[in-house]
């Protein structure tokens, strides 16, 4: 995959100045060389070496672009590279910057460069975040599941890829089987080796915060390692909700659209109050629509419906905390982990995600799916 838009990010400077897309002369960009790389993630690697913090949104090779492609929640300056800017430049997007592969760097430099944004843009903050992925080899319903095949690519190496690309100072797999550490070899992470008795993926990683020495104050986001197509924009999104508020612990959601998904007991339905805290997760329909459902239960569903999206973030401080509590009346009733902290009394803050999340691989069926949709992008 090649680097694509980046959202909220610095623009680069290349030799020929602050330039928007549309200034560009594109034809040079296109004849530039590249810098040594294998892969892009090492690209963005090395600007955030230097200072520079950006949320990368990749994109597939030769993707045919189109300006809602562009269009991201909340504004920011948007970095285009390479062959991407020649083929956007038709948009002539305001807030868009083409850059060089090869950023050049003076000594010193220090962004942001106020005159490098466009009017009316604000600095986003740096989040400091881990993404941790628990992987555990022996799933019951789709056995061997983190080293499945997806194109050709076991399942682990695409949520770590993902996970990679979400701009985390650290991305961290911990499993109980060696097969899965080889298969990650070759990646720009860790992996923790953990013990195989773990009940779940929370109690994995607080195994893997006290390997690792995490700071109590280190926001962690919890991965699935069952979500190859997890968007890196929602990924960064959960360690801000946290990094934001109060909460001891972040979440996302999304809007329910039909009736068939708040009936689902298999999709988790959530209530937040006004302040953006949980208040309830369920799999039962939630809120209950007394006089509507009365009427009718196969209409259109109401606004303020929500729909769970099982990404977490925490400081490792509460990770560990978590772990450590017994499990909750709730939490055993609705089979939801995170009800034993509500229950306890902690509060969970949900944001909206800023993007879609496709849905995880738990069956033979999901993994069918998710081969076609990954070769569909090819």
């Amino acid at each position: 995959m090649a680097p694509g838009a980046c959202a909220w990010c610095w623009p680069t400077r290349s030799r020929w100045g602050w330039r928007t897309a549309a200034a560009v002369p594109f034809h040079r960009h296109a004849g530039a060389r590249r810098r040594r790389h294998r892969q892009p993630f090492a690209f963005f690697a090395s600007l955030r070496a230097a200072g520079i913090h950006p949320i990368e949104h990749p994109f597939p090779d030769h993707h045919d672009f189109v300006a809602a492609d562009l269009a991201f929640t909340p504004p920011a300056p948007l970095l285009l590279t390479g062959k991407d800017a020649v083929k956007c430049a038709e948009f002539a997007l305001p807030q868009a910057y083409a850059v060089q592969v090869r950023p050049e760097l003076p000594d010193g430099f220090s962004p942001p460069c106020p005159n490098a944004l466009p009017t009316g843009a604000a600095p986003v903050p740096h989040t400091d975040f881990i993404v941790a992925i628990p992987a555990r080899h022996g799933a019951s319903r789709l056995p061997g599941k983190p080293l499945r095949l997806i194109a050709g690519t076991p399942m682990v190496v695409h949520v770590a890829r993902r996970a990679l690309a979400a701009g985390a100072s650290q991305v961290v797999v911990a499993t109980d089987d060696p097969r899965i550490a080889d298969a990650l070899s070759g990646e720009a992470l860790t992996v923790c080796m953990t013990r195989p008795e773990h009940a779940s993926g929370t109690d994995r990683l607080a195994e893997c915060a006290d390997q690792l020495g995490w700071d109590d104050q280190q926001i962690v986001v919890n991965l699935q390692g069952d979500e190859p197509f997890a968007p890196p924009e929602g990924i960064h999104a959960v360690a801000t909700v946290l990094a934001a508020g109060q909460a001891q612990m972040a979440t996302l959601a999304t809007t329910v659209e039909d009736t068939d998904t708040l009936f689902d007991p298999n999709v988790v339905k959530l209530v937040r109050d006004v302040h953006g805290l949980a208040l309830y997760f369920s799999r039962a329909p939630i809120p209950w629509q007394r006089d509507r459902f009365a009427r009718d239960r196969l209409g259109p569903v109401g606004e303020g419906v929500l729909r769970h999206i099982g990404i977490y973030a925490y400081r490792a401080g509460f990770l560990r905390r978590f772990a450590a509590m017994p499990p909750g009346r709730l939490e055993q009733l609705e089979a939801l982990e995170q009800l034993r902290v509500l229950e306890a009394g902690y509060r969970i803050a949900v944001g909206l995600s800023p993007v879609p999340f496709p849905p995880g691989v738990d069956t033979e069926e999901d993994l069918a799916r998710a081969e076609a949709r990954l070769l569909g992008f090819k």
